[in-house]
């Protein structure tokens, strides 16, 4: 049995490029094996001048268009990836331009009009008691400005401590003295398995946190508990801040368009942590969770 080379090249070609196709990347080699074998038997069984050529072309041009669709189906997610970042990033810089702008009205609203009251009260040659008071008032501003920025007692005494540090002054600022406040880490002592970056991370994330509950929730009673938890993923650090305020906005679209969850959103996702509001089992109000994977002890400086 014979046929002209050149149709049995075509039809090889034809063949091989749609087997090729149909197997994809994963069995490409397998098919071409098969293919191979098959035309070999054929050729012994016929004597009809093997294709071969053709059977070539036809398995290098699938092979390499197989290989591009491959490498394009890759690179969607990918981009995808470096799209959701550089928004993260986006958002990032302008959370901390807001708060740069916060921190200059701060400065501007309270610091020097008391910087101005001081220079009156000199001016005036006014009770040095008076004077001492307005110092110690510009003093206290500026401390809390500058433990917002960076908090001393995270770097000093630790995350235990800051958070602790964090309740007391969140409380403070409750002048009407409506919300009680609470740390629980009774049920955590693996601080020493946190990272630099992790502390500063969950230390942020409480703060945001905290201030929103003060800001929206109109709640009585916040707690912040750090806890050990196991999961799937391993031995977790669970942060939870619960509060007993209005809860959960009804509409979705509220809750996906709040800046606050973006941000702590965001901070999960630079931890490879899993992050959570939800309705406490009973009760009204919210709880936001942050789960951080436990890595072992070494430290990482930045």
């Amino acid at each position: 049995m014979s046929a002209p080379a050149g149709n049995l090249d075509f039809y090889a070609i034809i063949i091989a490029f749609a087997v090729i196709m149909a197997a994809g990347t994963r069995h490409a080699v397998a098919a071409a094996s098969l293919l191979l074998i098959v035309l070999i038997i054929c050729n012994e069984i016929f004597h009809w001048g093997a294709p071969y050529l053709g059977f070539s072309l036809g398995t290098l041009a699938a092979y390499l268009l197989v290989q591009r669709l491959e490498l394009h189906r890759n690179d969607i997610p990918l981009q995808l990836k470096q799209r959701q970042l550089t928004t993260a990033h986006l958002q990032m810089v302008r959370q901390a331009e807001e708060e740069r702008r916060m921190f200059a009205m701060h400065l501007h609203d309270h610091v020097l009009n008391q910087i101005k009251d001081l220079k009156d009260s000199i001016v005036a040659d006014r009770d040095s008691a008076q004077v001492l008071e307005s110092v110690n008032k510009i003093d206290g501003e500026i401390r809390n400005i500058m433990e917002h920025l960076y908090p001393s007692t995270l770097t000093n005494l630790g995350l235990r401590a800051a958070l602790d540090a964090l309740v007391h002054h969140s409380a403070s600022l409750d002048r009407k003295g409506q919300v009680r406040m609470r740390l629980d880490t009774r049920e955590f002592d693996r601080y020493d398995q946190l990272k630099d970056y992790q502390e500063l991370f969950v230390y942020r994330f409480a703060q945001e946190a905290i201030a929103n509950a003060l800001r929206h929730s109109g709640a009585s009673t916040i707690i912040l508990t750090v806890s050990d938890k196991s999961s799937a993923l391993g031995q977790m650090m669970r942060v939870e801040i619960k509060d007993d305020g209005c809860g959960l906005p009804e509409a979705p679209e509220a809750r996906k368009n709040s800046r606050g969850m973006a941000y702590m959103q965001m901070k999960a996702d630079l931890l490879d942590a899993v992050f959570a509001i939800e309705r406490p089992a009973q009760g009204p109000g919210t709880v936001v969770s942050l789960m951080v994977p436990l890595r072992g002890a070494d430290r990482v400086d930045g």
